[in-house]
């Protein structure tokens, strides 16, 4: 699954056409990797620490409501976010992360927070990044997986008991891994062979094991087979596989269990958020359930939708990212559309009300965010 767009729990970030990073939204924790600047409405530039340019460290802005720019020395191919963190990856397999980090789940071997991007100088030739709410798990080039940050419920899958890892560490026991997706305290991912495994917090069953038990190693999913898609959420975890058909992992009637949503029609594309889940049909058509009392969901009612919803207004989707209470999604036409909470300006509207309609943005804006082939090559590696 490419990582072109990502949403954190109140910031977003997005990889436009040529690979620059752009960011918007809470900057609490230096989470946007941006100086300070008086005026807020003009685009920033970032630049990460290193060869011949460094940047004098100044407190960061709280937040801005439009995007800014990332300029870096390479092009930027994966990006994810955290509560209140950042990760992403160049075109040389460097990684680099700014933000929260009393969990280590920055990389840096440290605990200090990052205001400005960050060379995580343990990690190299990384293909992609995804970010829990405090850990971080990466796949380098050989298809094998690293993990840093929390492991207060064993989600980091190197079998310890320790509270958290500040240094990027392999996960041995696993190997030829193609795809991962964290969630609030779970991870799980799957291997070329079609395998999917599952470490972390299992007590609502977000694990698609037959029981509560939390793991701290690697658990095979023996339950689910041809998987082609998964993300987990706050705490359940959703499949898709190759018939279309997605599955939901959870506690049900206080039982773990897996339940299809047969609601859906055939799906080819699955994201959640904190409270919310959105999906893509065969067709383009996005559909969503959940949680909608910020409009996250992009129909103009609010509270909560207790069965999927086909939103007719999009078409042709072929991007999905859903953050705390937020989304983004992009068509096919490289359309960009931002709907959710904005309070702390995570859509970049420049301002910071909560839209009840999707916000699209400008054309001019919009010129940088196609589907790139070369970069879309590299972050599907």
């Amino acid at each position: 699954m490419s990582r072109l767009t990502a949403c954190g729990f109140e910031h977003s970030a997005l990889i436009d056409n040529s690979g620059g990073l752009w960011v918007t939204g809470s900057n609490l924790y230096g989470q946007l990797g941006i100086k300070e600047q008086k005026d807020p409405s003009k685009l920033d530039l970032i630049w990460l620490e290193g060869e011949s340019q460094r940047q004098q460290r100044r407190s960061s802005t709280k937040q801005i409501n439009s995007l800014r720019k990332v300029q870096i020395y390479n092009e930027i191919v994966s990006v994810s976010c955290g509560i209140y963190f950042t990760v992403c990856v160049d075109t040389n397999g460097d990684v680099w992360s700014f933000g929260r980090n009393e969990n280590g789940q920055l990389g840096v071997g440290h605990v200090n927070m990052q205001i400005h991007p960050t060379h995580v100088r343990y990690l190299q030739n990384i293909l992609l990044v995804e970010c829990g709410s405090y850990h971080t798990v990466c796949i380098d080039g050989n298809s094998e997986l690293w993990s840093f940050g929390s492991n207060s419920h064993g989600q980091l899958g190197l079998g310890r008991s320790c509270h958290l890892v500040e240094t990027p560490t392999k996960v041995d026991s696993i190997s030829d891994i193609m795809e991962v997706s964290c969630g609030l305290h779970h991870t799980i991912c799957s291997n070329y062979s079609g395998e999917l495994f599952a470490f972390g917090s299992n007590s609502r069953g977000e694990l698609a094991l037959p029981d509560t038990e939390n793991r701290n190693v690697p658990t095979k999913i023996t339950k689910l087979q041809n998987i082609v898609q998964f993300k987990c959420g706050d705490s359940s975890s959703e499949f898709l596989n190759d018939k279309g058909q997605v599955f939901r992992s959870c506690l049900a009637m206080h039982e773990p269990g897996l339940e299809q949503i047969k609601e859906l029609p055939e799906i080819k594309m699955i994201s959640g958020g904190y409270v919310h889940m959105m999906y893509v049909d065969i067709e383009g058509f996005l559909w969503v359930w959940g949680g909608n009392s910020f409009y996250q969901l992009g129909v103009p009612y609010g509270g909560f939708i207790s069965k999927p919803t086909k939103n007719s207004d999009f078409h042709n989707v072929c991007e999905l990212s859903s953050g705390g209470n937020h989304s983004i999604i992009k068509d096919s036409a490289g359309l960009v559309w931002v709907f959710g909470s904005n309070s702390m300006g995570q859509l970049g509207i420049n301002h910071y009300n909560s839209p009840v309609l999707p916000t699209q943005y400008p054309a001019d804006l919009l010129e940088g965010f196609g589907r790139n082939p070369k970069l879309l090559k590299s972050a599907l590696k």
